[in-house]
């Protein structure tokens, strides 16, 4: 990368938009569930840094209602509803579950549904099968949703994945899956091509043209041993740790700058890292996102 090191500091030549950005903040749910904050507080974290769309991950149906209360309080949309199907089941049981699922983001008036293939179950059954076992099984359940989601008005679409053994990470291999399914949308995650070996410019030179939603995040790049086979590791071992933009190693701002000079007209979602303290309430968060939002780079 470019960019190395930590406690970057943006410049000032360049404001965000906020009219496209979009808050993520299933970041929050541990602070949801403790009953520190409320769903409706999650969204008004985004209200008040002028930031006019959420996304949110795998929402029951029964929590439906708390998000469309939530919204019209805040004014606030949900932009992208993130859902996590298993591909590696039953054919029936995964188009139920795509069906409930377009069936939430519908509800929510979602403009985009991102499919996570699955997790730590789905990744280590992946490590145990070839890759073209494992990238048809991905590109048949891909393949499912865009057919489901016909004339719903919702683009289906999945994110460089950072899970070598689902072999969504690199920029070679989402290409493949979007080659195999014409009208699949991909998200461009600024890091999770990195434990493939690519850099986050070098990947949206390649996929530039596929890009329907772009997670704008940070990380640094850390030497740490841990239990958890599946913790999100570059190609040369370094934990990546999530942090707040431009404090980590990855160009956001370069490749923010770049995509608008290139004519991108999509959001870019705030791939959010709650502040690190106990008992955090909702003026922490609001805090912690101003620091995103007004962060400063020399680069």
């Amino acid at each position: 990368l470019a960019w190395v090191g930590c406690a970057k500091r943006w410049r000032h030549d360049m404001m965000w938009d906020t009219e496209r950005l979009s808050l993520m903040t299933f970041a929050m749910g541990f602070d949801i569930f403790a009953g520190r904050i409320t769903v409706e507080d999650s969204l008004r974290v985004a209200k008040e840094c002028s930031v006019p769309a959420v996304d949110v991950m795998n929402v029951s149906e029964k929590q439906v209602g708390h998000y469309l209360r939530a919204m019209q309080s805040t004014g606030t949309e949900v932009y992208c509803y993130i859902a996590m199907i298993p591909f590696f089941r039953a054919e029936s049981k995964v188009v139920c579950a795509i069906e409930k699922e377009l069936r939430i983001a519908r509800q929510l008036g979602a403009k985009l549904l991102m499919i996570v293939p699955g997790g730590a179950p789905e990744i280590k059954w992946a490590r145990r099968r070839t890759r073209e076992e494992v990238v048809s099984r991905i590109a048949w359940g891909y393949q499912k949703a865009v057919e489901l989601s016909k004339d719903t008005g919702i683009q289906v679409c999945f994110e460089t994945t950072p899970h070598e053994s689902l072999h969504l990470s690199g920029s070679e291999d989402c290409r493949e899956i979007l080659e195999r399914v014409p009208d699949l949308g991909l998200v461009l995650d600024t890091a999770n091509m990195l434990p493939h070996g690519d850099t986050t410019m070098d990947a949206y030179a390649l996929l530039k043209n596929r890009i329907v939603y772009v997670h704008l995040k940070d990380v640094c790049l850390i030497q740490k041993h841990t239990l958890n086979s599946t913790r999100e590791r570059t190609a040369d071992g370094r934990l990546m740790e999530c942090t707040i933009w431009g404090q980590g190693q990855i160009p956001v701002r370069h490749l923010y700058e770049a995509m608008l000079k290139d004519g991108y007209t999509g959001y870019f979602a705030i791939e959010y890292v709650p502040p690190k303290m106990k008992k955090r309430q909702i003026a922490d968060h609001v805090q912690q996102l101003k620091r995103y939002l007004n962060c400063e780079s020399t680069n």
